[in-house]
């Protein structure tokens, strides 16, 4: 089992507790007797410390990973369910470094579901900014050290999420303002304890003083603690005001805590008796305690509260303590070497003592003078120490054995030297024992130092054989089964390579003289909170539909760049975008040549007079969409279900881009919108035919890619009627059927052309749609939207997987196309995923 270093906090508890039933139960030669109600006080408190030392140690073990959260909560929950009416529980804690108990003394009946909940806290940090102040004599400044909430419901204290919180806040490191909004210290007292008392801090505080009882003294303040000794000042304090609330007065509380201190001054003087040296830290310290016990005398005694025969009964124990002290003479300073480097199990021996000191100081040969540890294992390249008994049968056994391996290495000139560790009941049956070995053995006399062996060695059983080297390096921990059946190995080490990095430590890191560049600070963005609910529910207005492709694209956006902390990106947008073009947004109404009504707003929202700002502003939100949607519908694996709500979903963004795309705004119209609807420069009809986008393969995928909800198949419906009421206007973009200018999008781009006197011959008309520079491009913003959607339409509806990017985890910014023309053709990329954009084909093959 991994024993924790000792705890502060428990080993002050155990202190005082100690303290505290001494000074209970002290005779008459104490002239400071106390009454009956304080030392009953007394016990009280002695057997609430003794509690709170067993939380604090179960408290040390969980923070020294022992991995013991859960026994550590079930003990304090055990302990406050087991509180009874008029009792005091104390309950340690340890966070932002700071050593606070909480004291909690549950209310008698008929009040005994409430309890007066009291934090204890001495040091400097918390007093200072959460604790009442009260001014002292310059240059002083006083704080009171606990803060008292009454009337608590102990359900509310006995709430989980009170102390899950509460634990959150510990594990929070001191100082660390970057990561964390609160530290350990705000949590508790602007959080927690605001809890507890269903208020603010200050008004429960300020509520539990002016209910406080008459006879019950104020909270005394107190200079905050500066040095690191707050576990055993809390402990202090927790004293002092639990005797308070018991009854017992100011002056023999104070008289209390005197007692308290002369306890630990004969601590002090009894372990002096068993010591022969102290250093100068130890001697300076002991100082103190003398100076400090005086001075809280001649207070006590100047307050009225000390008879000039008590002062001097205090005078005689700090005389007899200080000579005591000049009796024992001062240690030897030594220079304190850093411990040794260990950088590999090899050298675990360095942390242990010499093996001349571990074997004592005189080993017994079999016959001969006994001789020290180092004389008679001078030489020796291997060193085996023998775990055996006379009364052990399995060493009779094995004995012989090893003893006959034994004499034949030696014989041979091998320098094996074993040494008997004594595990004998009497030192009779270790004498007559020894004699039948051919080794030397340690004597009797340092049975100490073999269980010290054998617990440095991990020696279980009986019989046993360790083999170390002459350094005290561990060899084998099995020497028997060597001895017996390897001898020939012998001195049964491996061959170390030539260099090794325990023999070189550091040999790895490379000294800096001159500073280094760590590069700029990158700090991690934050997360922001994703709200699907702050879409509208419904859309049937033109403001609430733009309404909504905003909040969309910024949803998208922000599940886009979180993926270092919200899980399955892709999915989450597909699924959003899903919902916003079949469930949330009304399809346009079809509206073409075939339609005999012209529509307006009330028919359609798509149809509402809108500037050409806003025309622009819809046709930027459609295309991010739509570079949103592809790149994570080709980050996803490809199945049908998949298939039909990549197809519905681009079918029905498309229905709406055409559909804005052929409104005439009513400040400035595009002439690109004025040409694809088929309207003169002018503004008056000229009897032009207009052009359609047209569905292409939207029918027959519709007819084999089935939809697996209802919304998606009406939407789908609804994107095939838009198309099909337009399907005798000439068809442009149709990236399905040819990757060259097809004759309606050469008509369309030099009706443009014409309207405005650019150029409009077939370089120039190819180079309207390749370059993002070139004029109608770069003066008319839509176009482009236009185009990129016209071909993810075309790109989605191609059924071959091959046409399609491979599968990648792409973004956005990936997903944006770039159009090249070259001997005719036009060429489509993207997808950029380091290795070179990847072609992407609207026309199935064959």
């Amino acid at each position: 089992p991994r024993h924790p270093e000792p705890d502060p906090a428990a080993a002050a508890a155990a202190t005082a507790a100690a303290a505290a039933a001494g000074v209970a139960v002290a005779d008459e030669s104490c002239l400071l007797v106390l009454s009956h109600s304080a030392r009953s006080a007394l016990n009280n408190v002695s057997a609430a410390l003794k509690e709170t030392r067993r939380l604090a140690q179960k408290l040390s073990h969980v923070r020294s990973g022992g991995g013991q959260e859960r026994v550590f909560f079930s003990a304090v929950a055990q302990a406050l369910e087991d509180l009874r009416p008029d009792e005091t529980l104390l309950l340690p804690y340890d966070g932002a470094g700071e050593h606070i108990l909480f004291c909690i003394r549950r209310l008698a009946s008929p009040s005994h579901h409430l309890c007066t909940f009291t934090l204890i806290n001495p040091s400097r940090d918390a007093v200072s900014a959460y604790h009442q102040s009260r001014a002292g004599p310059p240059p002083k400044l006083k704080y009171t050290t606990y803060l008292e909430i009454g009337a608590v419901p102990l359900a509310r204290l006995k709430d989980d999420a009170w102390w899950t919180v509460l634990w959150y806040a510990s594990s929070i490191p001191p100082g660390d303002n970057r990561r964390y909004r609160r530290g350990a210290l705000e949590i508790l007292y602007e959080v927690l304890l605001p809890f507890l008392a269903g208020d603010s801090l200050d008004r429960a505080v300020a509520r539990q003083s002016a209910a406080g009882e008459e006879d019950t003294p104020p909270p005394p303040a107190r200079t905050p603690r500066r040095s690191g000794t707050s576990h055993y000042g809390v402990v202090r304090h927790a004293m002092r005001y639990m005797l308070e609330r018991s009854g017992v007065g100011v002056g023999e509380a104070r008289r209390v805590s005197l007692l308290v201190r002369v306890q630990m001054f004969d601590f002090i003087t009894h372990d002096l008796g068993f010591v022969a040296q102290l250093d100068d830290a130890e001697r300076t310290l002991i100082q103190l305690c003398m100076r400090r016990l005086a001075y809280k005398a001649s207070k006590l005694g100047g307050a009225g509260l000390l008879t000039t025969q008590q002062m001097q009964w205090v005078l005689a124990k700090i005389s007899g303590l200080a000579h005591l002290l000049s009796s024992r003479h001062a240690r030897p300073a030594s220079r304190l070497l850093p411990p040794p480097l260990v950088l590999s199990p090899a050298d675990a021996h360095l942390l242990r003592p010499p093996l001349a000191h571990l074997l004592g100081e005189v080993l017994h040969p079999p016959s001969g003078i006994p001789g020290t540890p180092a004389q008679i294992l001078e030489g020796a390249e291997v060193i085996g120490l023998f775990f055996s008994a006379g009364w052990c049968p399995a060493c009779a056994a094995v004995g012989p054995a090893l003893a006959g391996a034994y004499r034949s290495l030696r014989s041979s000139g091998r320098r094996l030297e074993v040494v008997l560790v004594p595990q004998d009941r009497t030192e009779a049956e270790h004498n007559s024992y020894r004699l039948t070995l051919p080794w030397p053995a340690m004597g009797w006399e340092a049975q100490p130092v073999a269980a010290l062996l054998a617990s440095l060695f991990g020696v279980e059983a009986l019989p046993a054989l360790v083999l170390l080297d002459p350094a005290g390096a561990l060899i084998s921990s099995d020497g028997i089964r060597l001895l017996r059946r390897h001898p020939h190995a012998f001195p049964w080490g491996a061959v170390a390579p030539a260099q090794t990095p325990h023999l070189l430590p550091l040999c790895d890191r490379l000294l800096r003289i001159a500073p280094v560049d760590s590069g700029p600070a990158y700090d991690l963005p934050t997360y922001k909170a994703l709200d699907f609910l702050s879409q509208p529910q419904c859309a049937i207005t033109l403001p609430a539909c733009v309404s909504a492709l905003r909040e969309c694209d910024l949803l998208c956006t922000t599940i886009a760049v979180q993926g270092h902390c919200v899980l399955n990106t892709d999915f989450l947008k597909v699924s959003l975008l899903q919902h916003t073009f079949t469930s949330l947004l009304p399809m346009p109404k079809p509206d073409g040549p075939s339609c005999p009504k012209l529509l307006t707003a009330n028919d359609c929202p798509w149809r509402t007079p809108m500037l050409y700002d806003q025309q622009l502003g819809i046709l930027l939100l459609l295309q991010r969409l739509a570079e949103h949607f592809a790149a994570s519908v080709f980050s996803l694996d490809a199945t049908r279900s998949l298939d039909a709500v990549r197809i519905a979903v681009i079918a029905c963004l498309s229905a709406i881009a055409d559909a804005v795309m052929r409104q005439l705004a009513t400040d400035k119209p595009s002439r690109a919108c004025l040409h694809l609807r088929g309207t003169g420069g002018a503004g008056s009809l000229l009897g032009q035919h207009g052009f359609t986008l047209g569905g292409g393969r939207l029918a027959a995928q519709a007819a084999a890619v089935p939809c697996h909800t209802p919304e998606l198949n009406t939407a789908r419906a609804g994107a095939l009627d838009y198309f099909a009421a337009q399907d005798s206007l000439p068809k442009i973009y149709q990236w399905d059927a040819s990757s060259q200018l097809e004759s309606p999008t050469v008509q369309w781009i030099r009706r443009i052309a014409a309207d405005l006197s650019f150029p409009a011959d077939t370089t120039n008309v190819a180079m309207y749609v390749a370059d993002p520079q070139h004029l109608i491009s770069k003066n008319f913003p839509e176009f482009r939207c236009y185009r990129d959607i016209a071909f993810y339409l075309k790109l989605f509806l191609n059924p071959q997987r091959s046409a399609s990017p491979s599968k990648a985890a792409y973004t956005q910014r990936q997903a944006e196309l770039r159009f090249l023309y070259h001997d005719g053709s036009f060429f489509v990329c993207g997808f950029d995923t380091g290795g070179g954009a990847q072609l992407l084909v609207g026309k199935p093959h064959g």
